[in-house]
């Protein structure tokens, strides 16, 4: 009986440890987007260093642009990027499995 007892608190036990996101975290949907987003602009932004000069005041205003068409900040993406990776490091490397994956496919969008 007393083993039967162990069991059952340490069932409970285990399953209140279940990991939920809080709030203000970002969905992994959004991270996708958002940090496909962000690689893109940071490729964009590569490739016209080759050719132009882009002062950092250029590039700030780029990235303040992604940021209010994903109605973020750069707090709020930093945030999100330093939780994900302390707390949810399995999760953030689906979600970068992802990016990949978008990235790809609009590379090969691009190509036809």
């Amino acid at each position: 009986m007393r083993y039967i007892v162990i069991i059952c608190f340490l069932l409970i036990a285990c399953d209140t440890c279940k990991k939920e996101i809080p709030q203000k975290i970002l969905s992994d949907k959004k991270m996708v987007s958002i940090l496909s987003d962000v690689h893109l602009l940071k490729g964009k932004i590569s490739v016209w260093r080759k050719t132009q000069a882009v002062s950092q005041l250029q590039e700030d205003s780029l990235f303040q642009i992604l940021y209010e068409k994903h109605n973020i900040s750069k707090a709020i993406l930093d945030s999100n990027l330093t939780y994900y990776t302390l707390q949810e490091s399995e999760l953030l490397e689906q979600i970068y499995t992802e990016v990949v994956e978008v990235l790809k496919k609009q590379e090969v969008d691009l190509g036809n």
